[in-house]
């Protein structure tokens, strides 16, 4: 299952959410701007940047990592 860390605003974001689902992949989506900040940090501390994109719990990166790793 990937995990997608992001925001609404994010075009990134929209577009790890987009490619998804076009691909099937099972997703979930947590808007971090929306949970208490402290939930996500130990999660993915080095971040500077959204989203942040996990697999399995295992990061895989943002949304050119996850294409890399899928395929167009």
């Amino acid at each position: 299952m990937i995990t997608i860390y992001g925001a609404e605003w994010c075009t990134y974001c929209l577009e790890a959410k987009e490619y998804c689902r076009e691909k099937g992949l099972r997703y979930s989506y947590v808007d971090v701007e929306s949970v208490e900040l402290d939930m996500i940090t130990e999660e993915f501390k080095p971040a500077k940047s959204i989203p942040q994109i996990f697999e399995d719990g295992t990061f895989i990166g943002g949304f050119d990592d996850l294409v890399k790793k899928y395929g167009l």
